[in-house]
């Protein structure tokens, strides 16, 4: 049992938070999300990273009986817990979600061999 919905092992919302802070794609073996449907709508869930966050962040401070626990309301947004800004969070979750390359000059390069690309291009995240 965790308190937040990113400590908790074993889950597809932790995976996705740690695939972002290593600057990958998506997280491995789960299908990416796409953004808001559209006209040529890319592979992926029609759903924004950030609003599914903010849902399962919200769900979990839902207080029910037949429910084991719940994130304490004292507690911040998870986009906040997470240290994005909202306008950059909003900013990279776009980037990802057109298939824009996202993640620190040194990171972005290297994986231009594995994807058949050669030019650098992407959202630049400042290294931590």
């Amino acid at each position: 049992m965790a308190d937040t919905p990113e400590q908790s092992d074993h889950t597809s919302v932790k995976a996705r938070i740690e695939s972002i802070k290593n600057n990958e794609m998506t997280a491995p073996d789960l299908f990416p999300f796409a953004g808001n449907p559209r006209e040529e709508m890319p592979g992926g869930i029609p759903f924004r990273l950030m609003d599914y966050l903010e849902l399962v962040d919200w769900t979990g401070r839902q207080i029910r009986d037949d429910k084991r626990g719940y994130i304490s309301r004292a507690l911040p947004p998870i986009l906040l817990r997470l240290g994005f800004d909202k306008a950059d969070w909003l900013n990279a979750c776009t980037q990802v979600e057109r298939g824009r390359l996202i993640g620190s000059s040194q990171a972005i390069k290297a994986s231009l061999p594995h994807l058949n690309r050669k030019r650098l291009s992407g959202l630049r995240l400042p290294d931590s």
